[in-house]
């Protein structure tokens, strides 16, 4: 058995010369005897792999994949076990064995020796094992062993993959290491990489997507939610662990975004962005000094270019629906608006070309090197102390009370906009810092936020309508009946959100 843990990054395969350049020179910098290192390019070979698994996916399901590879005689059968122990950071066992090429792929997994019995168990039913997934592809290796720092193995991949009878080509990078605390080396190595070429840190490698997406729930948008596995025993650590989580989330829906119409991915990314602003917040004292001055501005660019998307969305598919049918003219009134649809795409453009920028690239990574920094800090030197009385006088100073909310009615929309902010880092705040609230009154407050949100959102929804149709070519009559229309939705959402604010409850510790 073999084990080890990493990160996968893509990356655009005309690059892959210049990789290989830089790893080449990195291998012999690190072990200068080892001259076989820097012509490891020179000795790849093209490399056929073959991953089986039942109809419905048994294997895969339980957490294993079985795939094999030709040897020089026999094949090689191997089974890999594979889990997320961070943010896009793989853990993997790796049992191999080999046997004739015509074997029965059933008997030659179950063969290997020693393995767990969850998964021998699994090999001796019935599974009927047929190949499921392929993959034909060219790999490099280099092993580098800097100075003070765990041995780490690289691994570059240039090919396609095929299943149901689509082909999909792939450049990945896969960066691991045998030692259990490789992972501030493997991020300080991507560093470097990343000065050659952008590196787009995964969730999963593209073989594992491919998997999930034939035997798991079709690809749909992620919403939040702190992972068991994650969730540490102090409630302290475990309020960071929404870190974590929260970082998961946007790279879970960062490929959707970009490559699917789907307006929920966006959604959820700017969700996403929105939460991590808000936790940068709460936990400054205890994040990366260059999390303020250095990411912060970055994440404020990447938060701009999802909101205007998000803004157009909302307009198109719920705010002119609605109008439509409010106007006296409804055919009319939605061919005039009908150009809203492309300056719609127009930013969708806008936000996919930022997806895939080196920009993009740089900022994914230095977020998770800084949190896993952070992390490994408090890892190092204990759980993070004062936080319960930070977050007493956290809570006391952004709850809603109402005094800072008298006369919302009659607050400038500035002001009144500035209270929805509020509500939301005090909403996201109420989650991060679950673990250390009161059960019933965390809960209770996080439904009171909850609910004025979505009313001060519908509100927002027509002041943001209100600024866009600014945009577009409309007749007179169309623009005053639409500005009045939107005007009258806004008025009554606030007068609801008057009659919810004294209904907010601030959550009490533990």
């Amino acid at each position: 058995m073999r084990s080890c843990s990493g990160y996968t990054f893509r990356f655009s395969s005309t690059a892959a010369r210049l990789l290989m350049r830089q790893l080449d020179a990195l291998a012999q910098a690190s072990s200068p005897t080892s001259a076989g290192a820097v012509a490891a390019h020179k000795r790849a070979r093209r490399n056929l792999t073959r991953f089986y698994d039942s109809r419905t996916g048994a294997l895969f399901k339980a957490g294993w994949m079985a795939y094999t590879s030709p040897g020089k005689t026999d094949a090689i059968y191997s089974l890999g076990r594979f889990r997320r122990s961070g943010v896009a950071y793989q853990s993997r066992q790796l049992w191999f064995g080999t046997a004739p090429a015509d074997a029965s792929p059933q008997a030659a997994f179950a063969a290997i020796t020693p393995l767990p019995g969850k998964i021998r168990h699994l090999l001796t039913q019935p599974l009927a094992l047929s190949p499921c997934l392929s993959t034909d592809a060219r790999r490099w290796y280099w092993r580098l062993s800097p100075v003070a720092s765990p041995e780490i193995e690289v691994a570059l991949e240039l090919g396609h993959l095929d299943t149901d009878g689509q082909r999909r080509e792939f450049a990945e990078l896969t960066l691991s290491s045998s030692e259990a605390d490789a992972g501030p080396a493997l991020l300080a190595l991507a560093q470097q990489l990343q000065q050659t070429t952008a590196l787009f840190l995964l969730q999963e490698p593209a073989v594992h997507a491919a998997l999930r997406s034939r035997f798991d729930k079709p690809s749909q948008p992620v919403k939040y939610a702190v992972p068991k596995a994650h969730r540490p025993k102090r409630k302290t650590e475990r309020c960071f662990a929404g870190l974590t989580a929260i970082v998961e989330h946007w790279l879970s829906n960062q490929i959707g975004a970009c490559e699917r119409s789907d307006i929920e991915y966006v959604h959820q990314l700017r969700v996403a962005l929105r939460r991590l602003n808000a936790a940068g917040k709460l936990f400054a004292p205890w994040l990366d000094p260059a999390w303020q001055d250095r990411l912060a501005p970055e994440l404020r660019w990447l938060r701009s270019l999802l909101g205007t998307v998000r803004d157009w969305d909302i307009f198109i598919a719920n705010t002119l629906p609605a109008l439509c049918s409010a106007t006296p003219h409804p055919s009319e009134t939605e061919h005039e608006l009908t150009p809203a649809r492309h300056l719609r795409q127009q930013a969708r453009t806008a936000l996919q070309a930022a997806l895939v920028s080196p920009r993009y690239a740089a900022l994914v990574l230095n977020v998770v090197q800084s949190l896993n920094e952070t992390l490994q800090r408090h890892a190092d030197h204990g759980r993070p102390r004062g936080l319960r009385k930070h977050a007493k006088k956290w809570l006391r100073k952004n709850h809603l009370s109402p005094a800072s909310t008298s006369s919302f009615n009659t607050l400038p929309p500035a002001k009144q906009h500035r209270i929805r902010l509020r509500a939301k880092r005090m909403r996201y705040s109420i989650e991060l810092l679950a673990p250390l609230l009161a059960s019933k009154s965390g809960k209770s407050a996080a439904r009171s936020y909850a609910a004025i949100l979505d009313t001060l959102g519908m509100a927002n929804d027509a002041a943001v309508a209100a600024q866009l149709i600014e945009k577009l070519t409309l007749s007179a009559g169309t623009r005053a009946f639409i500005a009045a229309w939107l005007a009258a939705r806004r008025q009554n959402c606030i007068v609801t959100v008057e009659q919810q604010l004294p209904n907010l409850r601030r959550p009490a510790l533990r």
